[in-house]
Parts: structure tokens; C-alpha cells; sequence
């Protein structure tokens, strides 16, 4: 009795995808558009491409591309449901801490607001001196947690990142 060639035939995975980051970012964008439908999304694109190409080559320690890092922090925004503002500062929250770019040039490429958050809100808008990483990290994190626990009460459905880094300075 022949056997039949169909049962003979063992699945095969998909092969993993070829750029990782690229479909991370994707997934993400994808996750804003949930809930945001109508923002523009260029300034994330920008902040993303920015981020990826000073990143270019750095690994965590588990082998894998450092980029996944921010692109991670940035979900989690937006599961929290922060707007560009602050995804982009997701993305763009270690380039000055480990790339050679400075708070100065994001804020040319980027603007006051998102330089503001990525620095973790210096005490005045023209200081040049910056809190060191750990005082930038626990500001972040007010920041996020400040905006989670705003949004519940707040008139406004969608608290923007400026305001909540206003908040977490004072």
C-alpha cells in the first residue's frame, strides 16, 4: 500500500525575519495607528531612522541588535497610550547617553519638547547643565508614571508628553 506523499511532508518554520528592528518599528507604528489614527507619523519615523542609524552596530548583552531596546521602551508608551511626542523620546531616550549625539542636536532635529523629555526636564528650558544619567532615568520615569496616573482623572483623552515632563519637574 502506497503512502500518501501529503503525510510524508514535515512543516517547516517560517524563517525568522531579516530585520528585526525594521518589523519591531513596524509593529509599533502599527500599534499607534490603533489608537491615533489620524497623527502624523513622520516625526516618529525620523526619531526612529535617527536613533537606529547612532545605534548602528551596538548589541545588548544578549547578542541582540541594541535598537530593540528603545523600540521596546517606545511600545510600552504606547501601550500606555502616550502621544508621538512621547515615543519619540522612547526611541531617542539613550542616544545621548550612548552615541556621541548631544542634548543640543536633538533639539535642532527634533525640538524643544522631545529634547526636553529625552533630557528628563532640566530645571530651567535654556540650562546647558543636564542632570546626570540616573537623575535623567528617575525623571523619565516620573514622567511616565505621572502620565498614567493623570490620564485617569483628566479631561483631555490624550496628555501629551510635554505636559507630563512639566508635571514631573515641579
Amino acid at each position: 500500500m502506497a503512502s500518501d506523499p501529503a503525510s510524508l511532508v514535515v512543516p517547516v518554520s517560517p524563517p525568522p525575519p531579516s530585520d528585526p528592528v525594521g518589523e519591531l518599528y513596524r509593529e509599533l507604528e502599527a500599534k499607534i495607528r490603533e489608537y491615533r489614527p489620524k497623527d502624523d507619523l513622520a516625526p516618529l519615523e525620523r526619531a526612529y531612522q535617527f536613533a537606529r542609524e547612532r545605534h548602528e552596530g551596538q548589541t545588548r548583552d544578549s547578542g541582540e541588535p541594541y535598537m530593540i531596546h528603545p523600540l521596546m521602551v517606545a511600545r510600552i508608551l504606547a501601550d500606555m497610550r502616550l502621544d508621538v511626542v512621547g515615543m519619540e523620546t522612547g526611541l531617542l531616550h539613550d542616544v545621548v547617553e550612548d552615541t556621541s549625539v548631544t542634548i543640543e542636536e536633538v533639539r535642532a532635529r527634533f525640538g524643544e519638547e522631545v529634547a526636553r523629555c529625552v533630557d528628563g526636564s532640566p530645571s530651567s528650558p535654556n540650562s546647558t547643565s543636564f542632570p546626570p544619567r540616573t537623575a535623567r532615568r528617575k525623571a523619565s520615569a516620573r514622567c511616565c508614571w505621572l502620565w498614567s496616573r493623570t490620564s485617569a482623572s483628566s479631561s483631555s483623552s490624550w496628555p501629551t508628553a510635554s505636559t507630563t515632563c512639566a508635571r514631573s519637574a515641579t
